[in-house]
């Protein structure tokens, strides 16, 4: 029943954010099966946990995002990317709207942009750390079983990637890139994929060590 309800709201909050130009006018109705099984895994996650009161918070929180990231095309939002009136001060009421949070330089509204951009965050972040642990996984479990220069190879990879100068990499993004979703979400993928395969490789190198006897 989870990994129903998971695949539920994962496949169209998908589909919605890979193909929504394509979709067109029919793309929110993707996202109306989602709606209910973020509520039904809510319940049905509150009830297998309500003895801890930590992983109903957790879960609640989780839930609440996931809410909105299958929800906010049918919210009364302004568009995202629609400019209106630059640094607008939060609760400030201009061309009919109330800019709850705010507006950034270019005059669009900071709440709208931020409920939006949980939906790219959520897809790539999964994604990209998902892709990761199975590249680690498969990399350090070679390395790890086949040993030698396999070994050798595989490590000496893994300690680029963990070499790799992240806060640099992040400054050439935010210079070719000016769109901050596409900036953020490309900035997550790649820090999630960086901590992942090196982690995953390293522990599952460590693990065939053991089962091959050298640790």
């Amino acid at each position: 029943m989870p990994k129903l309800l998971l695949a539920l709201i994962w496949l169209p909050l998908a589909a919605f954010v890979l193909y929504r130009d394509a979709l067109g006018a029919f793309a929110s109705y993707v996202l109306l099966p989602s709606i209910p099984a973020v509520a039904a895994l809510y319940v049905l996650a509150v009830s297998s946990w309500r003895r801890s009161w930590v992983a109903l918070l957790g879960v609640t929180l989780v839930c609440f995002w996931l809410f909105v990231a299958v929800a906010v095309p049918f919210l009364p939002l302004p568009d995202p990317d629609k400019p209106f009136t630059p640094y607008a001060l939060p609760g400030t009421v201009q061309h009919g709207i109330s800019f709850l949070l705010g507006s950034d330089t270019r005059g669009r509204d900071v709440l709208s942009r931020t409920l939006w951009g949980c939906q790219r965050v959520m897809v790539w972040g999964i994604t990209a750390t998902a892709v990761a642990y199975a590249v680690g996984a498969v990399c350090g479990l070679i390395g790890g079983y086949l040993g030698g220069w396999w070994d050798e190879l595989v490590s000496f990879v893994g300690n680029v990637l963990l070499s790799f100068p992240v806060n640099n990499f992040t400054i050439l993004l935010i210079t070719i890139f000016s769109e901050i979703l596409l900036r953020f979400s490309l900035n997550i993928s790649y820090k999630d994929s960086i901590f992942f395969i090196s982690n995953n490789f390293k522990s599952n190198l460590i693990s065939c060590l053991k089962f091959n006897g050298i640790s």
